[in-house]
């Protein structure tokens, strides 16, 4: 349960800056917006996937856990 959270608040965050990149583009500099909403359907499919994987392993009584890596590089 707990790493549902995780996901979807990661997957959410993610489609909610792009949209705000997308709306800020739009209004100041009339760009196409055509890269942002394509990203924004990517994140909503893997959002989708990933409850149908979390709750299929619901139903089957199994636990999920979740692992990743975070690199952060400086560079100029």
């Amino acid at each position: 349960m707990e790493a549902g959270k995780v996901l979807f608040a990661l997957i959410n965050s993610k489609i909610n800056y792009h949209s705000m990149i997308a709306f800020s583009d739009s209004e100041r500099y009339n760009k196409d917006l055509s890269r942002s909403r394509q990203r924004i359907d990517q994140l909503k499919k893997v959002s989708e996937k990933v409850k149908k994987q979390l709750d299929k392993a619901a139903a089957a009584g199994k636990k999920v856990k979740v692992s990743g890596i975070i690199e952060i590089e400086v560079f100029s």
